[in-house]
């Protein structure tokens, strides 16, 4: 996979800029805000070997060299966490969003490195 995107509008990104990165140790990368980043955190607090279950759960969705899966930790409130494959694998990852016309971010993209401009 050459990236991972969330999508927040359908608004065509114009402009982008990056916002940082993530290093990854176990060929899998995420997204979550903070509220699931603390939800998981307390889960993984009581199932040291949470993580995994997952891994099984990312492979029922895999397609040829990667696979993904979003997983709801929360029904009431809809909280979620979208795990990945993360490119290469292991490693350290930029991370940028584009924003459209009016300035709002439309898009959020994780880069894998695989291709070359």
């Amino acid at each position: 996979m050459a990236c991972a995107t969330i999508v927040f509008s359908t608004n065509a990104a114009v402009r982008w800029e990056f916002c940082g990165g993530y290093g990854v140790d176990s060929g899998t990368g995420c997204y979550m805000d903070v509220k699931a980043a603390k939800l998981l955190e307390k889960r993984m607090e009581r199932e040291p070997n949470y993580f995994m279950k997952l891994i099984p759960e990312m492979e029922k969705q895999q397609v040829n060299t990667w696979s993904w899966l979003n997983l709801r930790l929360e029904e009431a409130s809809g909280l979620n966490v979208v795990w990945f494959s993360s490119g290469f694998g292991d490693g350290g990852y930029n991370c940028f969003v584009g924003y459209d016309a009016a300035g709002k971010p439309a898009k959020l993209i994780t880069d894998f490195g695989i291709l070359n401009p």
